[in-house]
């Protein structure tokens, strides 16, 4: 033990030479987890895959950028599994020792000539890439439920309701983009009771660096023959706040301008500039999902002029992608047509298709 101690004592080389080493092999490992980033696979429970760059992660949600819809945020409950992205080895370029013969193939495995080439793919159809990376990424990643519902009578009397609603969304980075369908038609003794149709989009960014300040806009459109609506349209944009911003609960709140528009077929029209003031609350219970939203607007000019609008949807899984859904929808208006109830409430039952 003296002896080496020794030996290594009178030996500064070796110890210079030693740590060199040392600092040489930590330098090179940070300059790989600096330089080659986690690139991941994230699998959804709809299906899809997104690809890209691991940016960071936590118990919520998980944030990817991804080369073709760049920096996307995954909530935790829509995803299904993580995993690396495995890249193919790269290709053996060590070339052959310059003394050495050159290898010949064999008949078999020598590539044909240009012109066999040139006849044999004549008739291959040559895909191509028309429109741009971000253009192409637009219509990737949308989710969404198709509903169907049918109310019957028969006995004193004949009814029949038909039901339509639809919704798609979209999240990308920080941007939520959402269209909503709906539509019913009923008669009842040959009388019709219902013969409705509107459509909403609407589209929030998030303006803040914890994402809960939001900006929105939004419009919709669309009429009411029995409450002698011919056409009913609006538009505005406005902020939010969301006051809890869990995976399965969020609660927000907004305030924002509205312009509205009603062409009664009984009555004058009516054109208001209202302030919108507006609430949202989704949360889910075991498979049980609960969405609602509230939004109260009284004219700027008259505040006697207003509306009152709330939405309700219970919606439970029965198999996938089979959706039983309960719908309420209750639509006040101040000011109605001519003759027409000031409030209108439809309670819907259907099955939906998620996507």
């Amino acid at each position: 033990m003296t002896h080496r101690r020794r030996l290594s004592e009178g030996c500064p080389r070796f110890r210079w030479t030693r740590s060199i080493l040392l600092l040489l092999a930590a330098w090179l490992g940070v300059w790989n987890c600096v330089a080659e980033p986690d690139s991941v696979v994230l699998f959804l429970k709809n299906g899809d895959r997104i690809t890209g760059e691991l940016v960071s992660q936590n118990e919520r949600r998980v944030i990817v950028r991804s080369p073709v819809v760049g920096r996307v945020t995954i909530p935790r409950d829509r995803l299904d599994r993580m995993e690396p992205l495995v890249r193919p080895p790269p290709p053996n370029t060590a070339s052959a020792p310059t003394n050495a013969a050159p290898k010949v193939a064999p008949a078999a495995m020598r590539a044909p000539p240009a012109a066999a080439l040139a006849t044999s793919n004549t008739n291959t159809p040559v895909t191509r890439h028309l429109l741009p990376s971000w253009v192409s990424g637009i219509w990737t990643n949308w989710h969404g439920n198709v509903q169907a519902g049918l109310n019957l009578g028969v006995g004193t009397t004949d009814r029949s309701t038909m039901y339509v609603n639809g919704s798609a969304s979209k999240k990308w980075g920080r941007t939520d983009t959402i269209f909503t369908y709906n539509a019913a038609y009923g008669e009842a003794n040959g009388v019709q009771n219902a013969n409705q149709m509107a459509g909403t989009g609407r589209a929030e960014v998030e303006i803040s660096p914890n994402r809960r300040t939001f900006a929105y806009a939004s419009g919709a459109a669309g009429y009411d023959v029995i409450r002698k609506i011919d056409l009913e349209y609006l538009g505005g944009g406005g902020v939010g706040y969301k006051f809890i911003d869990r995976p399965k609960r969020v609660l927000a709140g907004e305030l924002g301008i509205q312009y509205q528009s009603f062409n009664y077929s009984t009555s004058e029209d009516q054109t208001t500039v209202a302030v919108r003031f507006g609430e949202s609350f989704t949360t889910s219970i075991d498979k049980l999902s609960i969405t609602q939203r509230l939004g109260f607007t009284p004219g700027i000019g008259d505040l006697s002029n207003y509306q009152v609008n709330l939405y309700l949807t219970l919606s439970y899984p029965l198999f996938k992608p089979l959706t039983l859904n309960l719908n309420i929808i209750d639509q006040y208006l101040s000011k109605p047509a001519a003759g027409v109830q000031n409030n209108d409430l439809q309670i819907q039952t259907t099955l939906g298709v998620t996507f």
